[in-house]
């Protein structure tokens, strides 16, 4: 009988280690190197009423209104968000694409994300690929990336956002960011994938709806002062996030509001930072006609952008 016992407790420990495995591997797929894949193939989603469809051509230019108050001492700091579409389609992460998306607390599918000081296609981006973990990303030429070379770039797709700075803050960003890439001392940090990922399930569960919302609810430990911490670990997003607030007065007066830890940031939640606009949509192989012609109907970003 106590045979039999042991046989049922061993039997149950071996589930409860599988149902964590797979848990575990669902929410490290979230961020671990930017790697989602939620919109391959039929999924659509909408973005300011634009149809996202990784199968179709995707192309839109929006309305902006930085022009309105745009001051002379003023400049931007842009963002890209990535939708990849993976060539291997057999590939894990495809595979746990549904767990994946059980954790996404917004309506927004883009999983990686990076930041750059023109409109021109070299931004920086934290994958975990080496030889160095923050590396130039380029969408129409992503055989220079570990990360992007996997990725279709007829199907893949970016959606390019810009923040309103002083020129002050612009130049510290910017230093900030080439200092890091210069160092090569900032990593990809795995193991936060797991907490990010409850997260977002906690967020996701939230009713109202609005307190889903990036800022609707304090994060883990609320706001953590960056410039009171000497950190080199981080996933794609938190990086972003970690570095807006340590030099953008109006991304930190929100975190301190909001109580926003930057560690719990997610790719999708950079379209929700105060001051970010939405510029252009495309695929990827088509970025640079996107930001050619953003420069056509907006002058302003024109001396950001190099063909």
């Amino acid at each position: 009988m106590k045979r039999k016992t042991q046989k049922i407790k061993t039997h149950f420990t071996h589930i409860v280690h599988i149902h964590f495995l797979i848990v575990f591997l669902a929410f490290s797929f979230i961020c671990s190197g930017c790697q989602s894949t939620k919109g391959l193939e039929n999924q659509t989603k909408f973005i300011e009423e634009v149809e996202i469809n990784a199968c179709d051509t995707v192309f839109e230019i929006f309305d902006t209104t930085f022009e309105d108050d745009f001051q002379e001492d003023e400049k931007f700091i842009f963002l890209r968000l990535y939708l990849p579409n993976y060539k291997n389609k057999l590939s894990g992460v495809n595979i746990l694409k549904a767990l994946i998306a059980s954790s996404e607390p917004s309506d927004y599918d883009f999983s990686h994300s990076a930041i750059g000081f023109d409109l021109n296609d070299t931004f920086y981006g934290l994958t975990r690929y080496r030889p160095q973990d923050l590396k130039m990303e380029s969408c129409t030429n992503p055989g220079t990336n570990k990360y992007m070379k996997k990725c279709d770039k007829y199907k893949s797709v970016q959606l390019t956002l810009a923040l309103k700075v002083s020129k002050e803050e612009y130049e510290n960003t910017k230093n900030f960011v080439e200092r890091d890439f210069d160092q090569a001392k900032v990593k990809y940090d795995t193991p936060q994938n797991l907490p990010i990922g409850f997260w977002g399930y906690k967020r996701k569960r939230q009713k109202p709806e609005t307190a889903r919302n990036f800022g609707g609810i304090p994060s883990k430990k609320g706001f953590v002062d960056p410039s009171e911490e000497k950190k080199f670990k981080f996933v794609c997003s938190s990086y972003v996030a970690y570095v807006l607030a340590s030099n953008v007065q109006e991304v930190r007066d929100f975190f301190i509001e909001k109580k926003v830890d930057y560690h719990y940031v997610i790719p999708t939640d950079l379209i929700f930072f105060p001051g970010v606009q939405s510029l252009f949509v495309s695929t990827w192989e088509d970025y640079e006609i996107a930001a050619g012609e953003l420069v056509k109907s907006q002058p302003i970003f024109a001396e950001y952008f190099s063909p």
